[in-house]
């Protein structure tokens, strides 16, 4: 929505944990540069494991409002 857009995003706090537990999110900060692709490689994850994972965007103004949590599972075997 154009009217809770206060200025350009500068990067995003990528949260994740395994999914079912209460342990709190590690968060990863990714910068974003014009031009810049804007994904993220979360690494050092356990196979077969299912994650929780959350995503905020940030600019000049603060962090704006986290997303709705959404669950992923890694591959079984590792590539």
């Amino acid at each position: 929505m154009k009217t809770l857009h206060h200025g350009s995003i500068r990067g995003y706090y990528i949260g994740y944990k395994t999914s079912g537990t209460s342990d709190p999110f590690i968060y990863k900060t990714v910068e974003v540069k014009e031009g810049q692709d804007r994904s993220c490689d979360v690494t050092l994850l356990r196979q077969n494991t299912k994650y929780s994972v959350v995503v905020q965007a940030f600019n000049d103004k603060g962090a704006g409002p986290l997303s709705d949590e959404v669950t992923v599972r890694t591959l079984e075997f590792g590539a």
